[in-house]
């Protein structure tokens, strides 16, 4: 069965998870398809058909071969038809001389999509002969800031719509956490730092967090967000940080982390939220604890690089694409109703098929805040131009009731989508499915 969602999930190609669909990025506005940069008919010629086409024939591309460069391709046909229909099968021998693994599944690729490993998140400079790290008047103090987006050369080569200054994009997370303090009984301990944030009005954010350690867990975890920003704000910030701490027994090991949040529409990058210095600046960074403060302008870090002591920071859900034998799936294929109505040996699949959940904890299969998915191996047209339409066809056997709200949904994606040769946004037929009707 499917469901209409309101709006155009914004996920990757293939066969994608989630467990909460209530939880997705801004499922009420749809989002345009992006078209190339002059706003003609997408230069991919992805979806519908070509009339002006006489004598097409049926191409079959799947299964994969390495390219001269190393990467994952999908498998060529060398003649039309059926006899030289290609697949990804998934078998069990694995592919390529290398067993199945959460990172090579037939050449797919499993990805997290709670958390963005791109970096959007640096120093950048008025300077930089380097046009991706070169954000202009955007800097807020001195020569360098520390900011969270991508300039105008950047935007042009990612397909943004606006390119007017620099941007931020649609679903962009990015945080960076800075180097740790101590708190202790009685400390005073003031945070200052200059910020611009230009986003999306009450929808895409900037927020400055206090994080502590928890040694019981043995990891870092919020404890508040001290400042939110959003729309177009600036200023500078002034934060007492010890009436966070106060509450707690000392010593405390504590970080503070900047962080910048997008949904799903409304950016740069389909040009529904133009922005001139969009995406967050932070300068003029400096911690005081008692008389001892720890200051950062940035001026001399590295362009592209974070000061000492800093990191980015990356808390996902998990990455649980995998590849299975159907002999050990914690669900028997024998229980799909096709079994009975038609027979198995029309329904049944062989040796291993790709999965998406966590085989360590069968008893909570899809994690809350799973947003996952898996991708495959690029499919090159170039020997084929022309062609009227694109079919993705998989045979597909899943458990997953409306009652649980676990979905699942499929996304392409194309190039070249503007002059620049870069690719689409991810594009969907705007449903998610979902099999059986009850729990």
């Amino acid at each position: 069965m499917r469901q209409k969602l309101a709006g155009l999930l914004i996920l990757l190609v293939g066969i994608t998870m989630t467990a909460a669909v209530a939880g997705a990025r801004e499922i009420e506005r749809r989002v345009p398809i992006i078209d190339d940069a002059i706003g003609v008919v997408p230069m991919g010629n992805v979806f519908g058909l070509n009339a002006a086409m006489a004598g097409t024939d049926t191409f079959y591309y799947g299964g994969t071969v390495i390219s001269g460069g190393g990467e994952p391709l999908a498998a060529v046909p060398a003649v039309a038809g059926w006899a030289n229909r290609k697949m990804w099968s998934f078998s069990s021998a694995g592919f390529n001389g290398t067993p199945h693994s959460g990172l090579f599944m037939d050449g797919w690729r499993g990805v997290d999509n709670t958390t963005q490993a791109t970096d959007y998140m640096h120093v950048a400079s008025d300077t930089s002969a380097n046009p991706y790290l070169n954000i202009g008047t955007c800097v807020l103090a001195g020569t360098k800031s520390l900011f969270c987006g991508v300039t105008n050369a950047q935007g042009i080569n990612l397909c943004y719509k606006d390119n007017n200054g620099t941007g931020y994009g649609n679903s962009m997370y990015q945080t960076v956490v800075t180097k740790s303090y101590t708190y202790a009984a009685s400390d005073q301990i003031s945070l200052v730092y200059k910020y611009h944030n230009e986003s999306e009005a009450g929808f895409d954010y900037s927020y400055a967090i206090l994080q502590i350690y928890d040694t019981g867990a043995g990891e870092w975890v919020t404890l508040d967000t001290m400042a939110t920003y959003t729309d177009v704000v600036s200023g500078t910030e002034t934060i007492d940080v010890d009436s966070y701490l106060s509450a707690l027994t000392p010593p405390v090991s504590f970080r503070i982390a900047f962080n910048f949040d997008s949904d799903g529409g409304y950016s740069d990058e389909d040009g529904l939220n133009p922005t001139v210095c969009g995406g967050l600046e932070i300068d003029d960074y400096s911690l005081t604890i008692n008389a001892t403060v720890d200051s950062e302008n940035f001026e001399a870090v590295a362009e592209g690089a974070l000061p000492a002591g800093w990191a980015h920071y990356y808390a996902g859900c998990g990455d649980y694409a995998h590849v299975k034998h159907v002999n050990d799936l914690p669900v028997m294929l024998s229980e799909d109703i096709c079994y009975g109505n038609i027979g198995a040996g029309w329904c049944e699949m062989a040796d291993s098929v790709l999965v998406f959940y966590d085989e360590n904890n069968l008893g909570y299969g899809h994690p809350l805040c799973q947003d996952n998915f898996a991708y495959c191996p690029v499919v090159d047209f170039e020997g084929h131009p022309g062609l009227p339409g694109k079919l993705f066809s998989c045979e597909r056997f899943g458990y997953s009731p409306i009652v649980m709200y676990i979905f699942f949904y499929y996304q392409a994606r194309y190039a070249p989508a503007c002059e620049s040769g870069g690719w689409s946004g991810w594009l969907s037929d705007g449903y998610v499915y979902y099999t059986g009707e009850t729990a």
